[in-house]
């Protein structure tokens, strides 16, 4: 793991299933961190996080967690942080 201002942070890591453990199987990710022989399918039931990060090397940055649950249709987002988009400076996204 980095840290959130250093040259990575959760090494691409952008989300990871939850259950018993805080942070378990699946994780999803960069190919450079699972590889596609390491891939575990969704199936049904499966409950994971997507988390994104966002910040700026050096400065700091964030992360906003979203639940997902695997379905039969698909995967539907179970909790979602609220957020104002009226709030998001989009002249600081540019380049990304």
């Amino acid at each position: 793991m980095g840290t959130a201002a250093g040259e990575w942070v959760l090494g691409g890591l952008l989300g990871h299933g939850l259950g018993v453990a805080g942070v378990e199987l699946p994780f999803v990710g960069t190919p450079e961190l699972v590889p596609k022989e390491a891939a575990i399918p969704l199936v049904p039931g499966m409950y994971f996080s997507l988390e994104p990060y966002a910040g700026e090397v050096g400065v700091g940055g964030f992360r906003l967690e979203d639940g997902v649950v695997v379905t039969e249709k698909g995967c539907e987002i179970v909790t979602k942080f609220p957020f104002e988009e009226r709030l998001i400076d989009e002249s600081l996204l540019e380049g990304w």
